[in-house]
């Protein structure tokens, strides 16, 4: 890989960082947040429904936008809005404002970062190095998510003050989105030739995407993963109010959960998928292992009830999990489709894929708030549903790759 290639890479990690931080921070912070917002499960699920909500129908649009404009105009616009709204969350306003800011920032990181982006991505990856492209992009937002984390803990460690602890990590987040606009925008100024440089996308071509099956399966094994990697955002309450995990532990766990996990599931996951020349073939063995987790995890919360074993099991779970986030993306450039018309798809494959973002926070704080400690029961009960449903959609890509169907 060229060092060009790298820095754009390093660059766009510092703003899959900044502009998701926020919204994402909860996987690690969830208890932090609620008491340094002051704020209920089911207000903070309305939150990130909030931006699961605006991002979701931001998604199409916002692919067919990245195809017809320039990415790097788009990249360095979204996360200089994204470090003002950071910066300006950190303040800690109203909760009807934090609401408003949720839905700018679905806007500004999912209808402009996330696509523009991932476009940019598979385009450096063309020659069939999307995996190593892809997992060494979420390996670098691993790292530099960690030493954020790794940060706020040990404010929160020194501390033991929410607010200060939740405004330190929230502006350093906003200072990551400026590095990164800057970086993005001297970055790309030299790739940004022919197609990447944006084309208006014709009718023909619309239908063309709308009816691929392999679109709408690639949407749907990417959505059955991504719910699974939104539920890891309960993982830190379920340690700590069903197996009396200390908060200091389970902010630790978080940060290897959220973090080193990502690091080292960027690198696996990534390589494994070029050296198969197939990312489905890595997914078709990971999402049975889910099936087995979420089995394990069920029979451990009812009957064993082992803090070692919810620990190790939530990680594994976690580890699959975020390894096929990283590679879901590379679905799409192994399929062989026009490099025009990746934004396109990229948005339709994310505005079904990333859906959970809207519906799963509000459905899940119902379920902690009227069912108590059984609602994690549900919790993982759904999860293995969800893995049930990609394994099928895993095969059924499969068979139409393979000219079956």
């Amino acid at each position: 890989m060229s060092k060009k290639k790298t820095i754009i890479i390093l660059f766009l990690s510092f703003g899959i960082i900044g502009s998701y931080g926020f919204p994402y921070m909860k996987g690690t912070f969830y208890n932090v947040m609620q008491v340094a917002l002051e704020l209920s499960d089911v207000q903070l699920g309305k939150i990130w429904s909030v931006f699961g909500i605006v991002g979701m129908v931001s998604y199409v649009g916002g692919g067919y936008f990245t195809d017809c404009i320039s990415p790097k105009k788009i990249i360095t616009v979204a996360l200089m809005i994204s470090a003002v709204l950071h910066l300006y969350v950190s303040f800690v306003p109203s909760y009807p404002v934090i609401l408003i800011i949720s839905a700018l920032m679905g806007i500004s990181t999912v209808f402009a970062f996330f696509p523009a982006s991932s476009k940019v991505l598979s385009f450096l990856g063309e020659d069939h190095s999307s995996g190593t492209i892809f997992g060494l992009y979420y390996a670098l937002e691993g790292v530099g998510g960690m030493l954020i984390n790794l940060t706020g803990t040990r404010m929160y460690v020194i501390t033991g003050n929410e607010l200060q602890t939740f405004a330190l990590v929230v502006r350093l987040f906003a200072f990551l989105n400026l590095l990164g606009a800057i970086g993005a925008y001297v970055g790309l100024s030299g790739i940004e030739t022919g197609e990447l440089k944006g084309n208006v996308v014709s009718f023909k071509q619309l239908k063309y995407v709308f009816t691929q099956k392999k679109v709408w399966l690639i949407a749907l094994i990417t959505m059955c993963n991504y719910w699974l990697y939104c539920s890891l955002t309960y993982v830190t309450p379920y340690l700590t109010d069903l197996f009396k995990v200390s908060e200091d532990k389970a902010l630790l766990c978080g940060i290897i959960r959220v973090n080193v996990l990502a690091l080292l599931a960027g690198l696996l996951f990534g390589r494994l998928a070029d050296k198969k020349r197939s990312a489905l073939d890595v997914i078709k063995i990971i999402m049975p292992l889910q099936c087995l987790y979420s089995v394990l995890i069920l029979i451990n919360q009812t009957t064993v009830r082992s803090v070692q074993a919810a620990i190790i099991l939530t990680m594994a779970f976690a580890f699959g999990t975020t390894g096929v986030k990283v590679i879901s993306i590379v679905l799409i450039s192994e399929s062989d489709f026009p490099l025009i018309m990746t934004g396109t798809i990229i948005g339709v494959v994310a505005f079904i894929g990333y859906s959970p973002d809207a519906f799963l926070y509000p459905i899940v704080g119902w379920l902690m708030e009227g069912h108590e400690m059984q609602g994690y029961f549900y919790l993982f009960l759904i999860s293995l549903i969800i893995a049930a449903i990609a394994v099928i959609g895993c095969w059924k890509l499969d068979k139409i790759r393979r000219g079956d169907a």
